[in-house]
């Protein structure tokens, strides 16, 4: 198992809003977490990652501890986190955002993880040099994955990949997530709201209501959203 959370409690100032969250990833498999707005999704991850203090309960990495550990650790041992939003520089270019985010590489490796999301984002290939900030919603949706790729991560946290793209570009969007994990190997916990495009990608599904797991398991291609109505 390459994560394993326990009894876990976050949230914000003094608001809480994760409770007795508990659950494990099996190294390699895609889990989609749906829930409404206000659910406690990115607060999960947010926590997960070390940008959100843990309250109560326990964090595991490949069976080693790190309740509360830092972002910049985290990363350094293998995760990653994509946000809403992207996390972009947008005054930068597509090529600058990728080398910032990992700027200790040698030039070798740069080149070498770059040309990887280049392989999977090709229209990136053809903008690296124009600024992030004039992408479009779904090239800079690419840009946000691709970053997350320069660490090598063995595990990875994406943050609602879908929000606000037209169908068209999810579709793409979802398919290169379907890519890495096949391509690299690595566990990938997927925040999304559409479940439509979770089935399409993902093993497993939680749903979160009211900061808490209403509902986790295999996820069969032919559920029918319906099917978790009850649970919302």
């Amino acid at each position: 198992m390459i994560l394993e959370v326990k009894n876990l409690a976050s949230g914000y100032h003094n608001k809480r809003v994760l409770q007795e969250i508990s659950f494990g990833l099996e190294d390699g498999e895609v889990v989609g977490t749906i829930g409404h707005n206000g659910a406690g999704k990115t607060t999960l991850l947010k926590t997960l990652f070390g940008l959100l203090p843990c309250w109560e309960g326990q964090v595991f990495f490949r069976s080693r501890e790190i309740t509360g550990r830092k972002a910049e650790s985290n990363v350094k041992e293998g995760i990653s986190y994509m946000p809403q939003g992207q996390g972009l520089f947008p005054d930068l270019t597509v090529m600058e955002n990728l080398e910032i985010s990992n700027f200790s590489l040698d030039p070798e490796t740069l080149k070498k993880r770059s040309s990887h999301v280049f392989e999977l984002f090709p229209i990136l290939d053809e903008r690296k040099k124009q600024r992030a900030g004039t992408l479009s919603g779904g090239e800079q949706r690419m840009l946000g994955v691709g970053i997350t790729l320069m660490h090598e991560p063995t595990l990875m946290f994406l943050d609602e990949p879908s929000l606000g793209l037209a169908p068209r570009i999810v579709d793409l969007v979802m398919e290169n997530i379907s890519k890495i994990n096949e391509r690299f190997k690595n566990t990938i916990l997927l925040v999304e709201q559409n479940f439509e495009q979770v089935k399409r990608v993902a093993q497993k599904i939680m749903v979160i209501k009211l900061g808490q797991i209403v509902f986790s398991g295999v996820l069969d291609p032919t559920m029918d959203k319906r099917e978790l109505w009850k649970y919302f």
